[in-house]
């Protein structure tokens, strides 16, 4: 079923398998433009899709909403909720990002807490039976001022985590956190479980930007550490007494300042992907870069280096990543595919089995992608599933409309 006030679009099967051409062609009828992928989300094992728009109205300027999409019978992404805040109020860009795990999905918010500016929150929603439903709003338990908290959101079964990228850590400024929940089986609600910091407690690093949770392990990205050549930390939920334990500092094996390593990262099992949108290759400043560590016998370490294969400055390849199983995507949003300026691709790598390498595969383009688009800058898979999303992309000629795209 296609919810009231949104439409969905589907584009016929192409060469490049591109299944979905996704666009919110009924906008809500006080704003302009809604930015339309700004963040997605899709899960293999339920069939759900989330893609959101922070500057979605309803009633309040930029305060944001998301879209609910399920895969149907006929093999067609129909909208069938949407999702605001039960205290959504003005500019709180809700939806700035997603993540989706069998009936739940998290939102974050750039809200005032308590009257607390920019202190932000993330939202929970669960499906039952058959509707969306708000169950928990997300705090820090110290919450403050500026924290940013809810600024990277993921979920994995009943646990989730919350970045906080500008929170003070033992008098350090931004040095930042990330904070995780559990869902209570009895309440259903998710309660904050831990408080997570780097072992190192830089400044400005801004830990907590890019975040991401899988099973009981959990990555989370620093990409200001080091003047900005950034670093990871991965974090495992220690079976016996619940706590979570740093376990690796990740750095890139060709650390340079301003590559940002970190502000996007992406983990499924023993596979973590991290990106570095800034790295400078072959003099080109900002063409981008990701690397892939595995875990081996208890230790992280990188395995392979994904280079865009395209590399041109200032592609940003890089600025949004996902893994799932052997695969991994990776967000170019500035390309200039079939010389049309920033439309913007995402790009596909597969492990070998043979080599445990990661070559690449395939590039994706929109079918009917123009300049400025910005596809790929948020991208998310799930086994078979793609989604790449489109924020800028201009939709029955209302600019940054925006819209999404799903591979197959």
């Amino acid at each position: 079923m296609t919810a009231s006030g949104v439409a969905i679009t589907t584009s016929a099967v192409s060469i490049n398998y591109q299944t979905a051409a996704l666009t919110c062609n009924e906008p809500p009828p006080d704003t302009g433009y809604i930015k339309y992928g700004t963040a997605v989300a899709v899960d293999d094992g339920s069939n759900y899709a989330v893609i959101t728009g922070t500057r979605a109205a309803y009633g309040l300027s930029s305060a944001g909403g998301a879209y609910v999409l399920e895969l149907d019978a006929n093999g067609e992404w129909d909208t069938n909720a949407i999702l605001v805040p039960t205290d959504v109020a003005t500019s709180d860009s809700f939806g700035r990002c997603v993540a989706v795990s069998g009936t739940y999905a998290i939102l974050g918010s750039q809200c005032d807490v308590g009257g607390r500016l920019n202190a932000g929150a993330a939202y929970m929603f669960e499906r039952i039976a058959g509707t969306w439903t708000q169950t928990t709003k997300l705090v820090a338990s110290d919450v403050c001022p500026g924290d940013n908290f809810g600024i990277a959101v993921s979920v994995s079964g009943t646990y989730a985590i919350v970045g906080a990228t500008t929170r003070y850590q033992l008098g350090v400024a931004s040095s930042g956190g990330a904070y995780i929940f559990e869902r209570n089986v009895t309440t259903g609600t998710w309660e904050q479980k831990a408080t997570l910091f780097p072992s190192d407690v830089p400044t400005g690093a801004y830990f907590g930007a890019g975040i991401c949770i899988s099973g009981t392990y959990a990555i989370v990205g620093a990409y200001n550490k080091n003047t900005a050549a950034g670093g990871a930390y991965i974090f495992e939920r220690n079976s016996t007494s619940g706590a979570w334990e740093e376990k690796a500092i990740l750095a890139a094996s060709d650390p340079a300042a301003n590559m940002k390593f970190g502000k996007a990262v992406s983990i499924d099992g023993n596979y973590a992907v991290v990106a570095a949108e800034g790295k400078t290759v072959t003099a080109l400043s900002n063409v981008g870069g990701a690397y892939v560590f595995e875990r081996v016998s208890g230790t992280w370490g990188q395995v392979a280096m994904l280079d865009n294969p395209d590399p041109t400055a200032s592609d940003y390849f890089g600025i949004s990543v996902s893994v799932s199983g052997v695969y991994a995507v990776v967000g170019c949003y500035l390309n200039d595919p079939s010389s049309k300026s920033g439309a913007g691709s995402t790009y596909l790598f597969k492990r070998s089995p043979t080599t445990g390498l990661w070559p690449f595969v395939k590039e994706w383009t929109a079918n009917d992608g123009l300049a400025s688009d910005n596809m790929g800058g948020s991208v998310s898979i799930a086994g078979t599933h793609v989604v790449s999303g489109a924020s800028f992309k201009t939709s029955a000629g209302v600019t940054i409309m925006g819209g999404a795209y799903m591979f197959e």
